[in-house]
């Protein structure tokens, strides 16, 4: 993320522009990159604790699990077709999980 923001930097000073961002927009940003790094920082933690293929099940489902949380907390709808989405995803994480080794 350090080199992205560089290269962003970099770009914008060759170019000759400024940046323009509010506090509250500086607030929001700060926050956002806080949560990515977290997210990356926990990633990377999960695989001391399973394998790089369960690991890697609970990183692409993610958004799936947010619809119910969204629902609860937020008293957002869920349609119809995705809670058969759900219903499949959360299937196939248990199947996977069944396959879990059982050496240490």
């Amino acid at each position: 993320m350090t080199t992205a923001a560089l290269t962003v930097y970099t770009m914008m000073l060759f170019k000759g522009e400024r940046w323009h961002a509010q506090r509250e927009d500086c607030r929001k940003l700060i926050l956002f990159g806080t949560a990515t790094a977290l997210r990356f920082l926990f990633s990377i933690a999960f695989l001391a604790f399973a394998t790089i293929a369960h690991s890697l099940t609970i990183a692409y489902t993610a958004p799936i699990f947010v619809i119910p949380f969204s629902a609860a907390f937020l008293k957002g709808p869920i349609p119809g077709r995705k809670k058969d989405r759900i219903v499949i995803t959360v299937a196939g994480c248990g199947i996977l999980a069944g396959f879990q080794s059982k050496s240490s």
